[in-house]
């Protein structure tokens, strides 16, 4: 099903406030992959290690073309980095709390790559060919079976989570030498129930602070602002602080990540936690008893067939840090007792660059009467660093055409897929669709 209205008759498809991105793909499929998981392994981390173990086959199943999956470099490291803060990074502060149980010390883990919860070993970091098949991987054994093992990373880590310094640290640890493959896409999912707290200095973590008691509702008061101050209430408008003098901004890690692909294409951050609304401050009886004392309200909880529950905290920064990287930036809120809807997401951002780009029309702009949702789209080739308006198919040369296809997108509603026909090796294409 060729869809007419998605044209080139847009004046500029990208300065258009009313429409989004939601293509970023190379003309060419690239099937070499690079993946990150950086798993928030603070006390109660096992529990969305458990989720994430049990739903990652279905990862596994959008990573296959042909039931060959893509050449697989696969990656596990922690936010937990001890009291190491990214200003000085060969000074850490002094350890607080008990280790193993949510105390912090030294580098932590140093984004370090994990096997079996353990650090991994020279020998591990390999670039093999499959001994069935044709593709190349890091890893020996079925996939399930080492991930499984490797996303146990245990829940006694650091309690102040770094996910974005980590992230960054473990891109560049030379302990993980080898990963990291030039021409590989790079794909990063951060999953946690407590938003990122990237520190620039451990006096966050200094008792005598005037910051208020030793508790994670510093990380919020710290590196997060709202359109109220941050008392007692609900609050609107939230978004990552850049001006704090103890709290990262996103600029480092955004920087850091978009230096590593030229072609933008390449690059996909995914944050798999909790929603960023609700957002609100409350009183709270810190751990041990006590006076009440000001704490982050809970966006959702995670309902567990054992009738209990796992509380996630609204994760403003990876939202954000997330929307920095357009069609190829992915918040997926995670408040269900199973993730395969979050992992089956995660697959279809990262299956752009095999060559399948599906459309969730349920937030576009539906441009025709006609039965489903025909939305009004326009791209552009980007080759040489220029930006070329790519037309509708049938055109001579490169074009694009937006079909039908429920093999390839079977849980959009619609099944659409962008498919890009033609185009100079090395280019990529990029998509906007209007919004109601």
């Amino acid at each position: 099903m060729l869809l007419g209205a998605c044209g080139d008759n847009l004046p500029s498809p990208f300065a258009d406030p009313s429409s989004i991105e939601v293509v970023s793909m190379p003309v060419t499929p690239n099937r070499e992959l690079d993946l990150l998981f950086l798993i928030d392994d603070s006390p109660g981390g096992s529990e969305l290690e458990d989720l994430l173990s049990a739903s990652f086959p279905l990862l596994v199943d959008r990573l296959s073309t042909d039931g060959e999956l893509v050449n697989l470099h696969l990656g596990i490291a922690t936010s937990d980095l001890g009291t190491t803060g990214s200003d000085d990074p060969a000074h850490p502060g002094p350890p607080i709390g008990q280790l193993g149980n949510g105390g912090c010390a030294g580098s932590g883990k140093d984004g370090r790559l994990l096997t079996s919860g353990a650090m991994v070993s020279d020998a591990f970091l390999i670039d093999e060919a499959d001994p069935v098949g044709t593709r190349r991987r890091n890893y020996q054994g079925t996939l399930p079976s080492v991930a499984n093992a490797m996303i146990k990373a245990g829940g006694g880590g650091c309690g102040f989570e770094q996910h974005f310094a980590a992230i960054r640290r473990a891109l560049t640890n030379p302990a993980n030498a080898g990963f990291l493959r030039p021409t590989a896409q790079l794909g990063v999912v951060i999953v946690a129930d407590e938003d990122d707290c990237s520190f620039r200095t451990p006096r966050l973590l200094d008792v005598n602070e005037p910051i208020g008691p030793l508790q994670s509702f510093r990380c919020t008061q710290q590196g997060i602002v709202c359109n109220e101050p941050l008392d007692v209430g609900e609050k609107t408008g939230c978004r990552a602080r850049e001006d704090s003098t103890y709290i990262e901004g996103l600029a480092p890690t955004i920087e850091l990540l978009r230096g590593l692909k030229a072609d933008p294409s390449l690059l996909t951050v995914v944050a798999l936690a909790g929603p960023r609304t609700p957002f609100g401050i409350e009183l709270r009886t810190p751990p041990g008893g006590g006076t009440a004392i000001t704490a982050l309200g809970n966006s959702c909880d995670i309902p567990f067939v054992n009738g209990e529950t796992r509380a996630m905290d609204p994760a403003v920064r990876m939202g954000d840090l997330a929307a920095a990287f357009g069609a190829h930036g992915l918040f997926e809120p995670g408040c269900s007792p199973v993730f395969d809807t979050q992992m089956r997401a995660v697959g279809h951002v990262l299956e752009q660059n095999l060559g399948v780009a599906c459309l969730d029309t349920s937030m576009l702009r539906d441009s025709d009467t006609a039965a489903g949702t025909q939305p009004a789209c326009s791209a552009v080739l980007v080759s040489g660093g220029v930006d070329e308006a790519l037309p509708v198919c049938p055109a001579e040369g490169a074009c694009f055409e937006i079909v039908s296809d429920a093999a390839a997108c079977p849980e959009t509603s619609d099944h659409l897929r962008f498919v890009v026909h033609e185009g100079p090796p090395g280019a990529y294409v990029r998509a906007r669709c209007e919004v109601p």
